[in-house]
């Protein structure tokens, strides 16, 4: 819809689905494997030296080799390359087909598809994402809206306190790499939760978090420590953004 209306650009695209889209035959590489269980499996299995490395290492991903049916043995360089190659066909194009037809379904309506294929370079630019540094800006930018208690309110007072934190937070880790060192037995709830369906936080304003370090010190141990960030039982007081 945002590419037949003209909205912002969708830009979800991995240059080897872009393949797919083009109707061309793909070569999967192993950095095109976003799946860490497989990705390291793969690599490690990529730098072995010798072929009785590369053995022991096939032993230990057992699950992975039978799940593909892979049984041929390595006896030298050239067969640890295309037993590679078997295993990224495998994870990133035949395990993946479904997926692939019904998103070329979807993308066939409204003639999204046909004009993909037709101006494949144009449409780069537009569908394959790109990696980008985020900056406290970008941050600002995401999350504009931020619901407010009642002006005036003993909690909005908190809230804007919390919010200015926030934005302090993220200027300062726009240049450095967040560790994660925090004290996890702590038992107040304390850590923002994360609703990526509607691009919406929620950071918590209990009373008990006096210092803007310590505030600061929840979010590195938030953002850094969980994918999902935490449950509802850990959010206390929040704000809306």
């Amino acid at each position: 819809m945002s590419l037949v209306f003209g909205g912002p650009a969708p830009a979800m695209m991995s240059p080897l689905m872009r393949k797919f889209v083009l109707s061309t035959e793909p070569v999967p590489t192993i950095d095109d494997i976003n799946d860490p269980i497989f990705y390291g499996q793969i690599k490690e299995l990529a730098d072995a030296q010798t072929a009785e490395e590369a053995c022991n290492l096939l032993e230990k991903s057992e699950t992975l080799h039978q799940l593909m049916g892979i049984s041929k043995p390595i006896r030298n360089k050239q067969d640890k390359e295309k037993l590679i190659q078997k295993m990224l066909n495998f994870v990133m194009i035949e395990n993946m087909k479904a997926a692939y037809n019904e998103f070329f379904l979807g993308f066939s309506k409204l003639g999204v598809l046909d004009a993909i294929r037709e101006r494949p370079d144009l449409m780069e630019s537009v569908l394959v994402a790109k990696q980008q540094n985020i900056t406290a800006r970008t941050m600002r930018t995401y999350f504009k809206h931020i619901c407010f208690s009642e002006i005036g309110s003993n909690h909005h007072k908190l809230e804007v306190q919390r919010i200015c934190w926030l934005k302090d937070f993220f200027v300062e880790i726009e240049n450095v790499t967040v560790n994660l060192n925090h004290r996890l037995e702590k038992k107040d709830r304390f850590l923002p939760l994360a609703n990526t369906c509607i691009n919406q936080i929620k950071i918590p304003c209990n009373p008990n978090i006096r210092r803007c370090r310590q505030f600061i010190a929840d979010l590195e141990m938030a953002l850094t420590g969980f994918e999902v960030f935490c449950d509802e039982s850990l959010v206390q007081d929040e704000v809306l953004l």
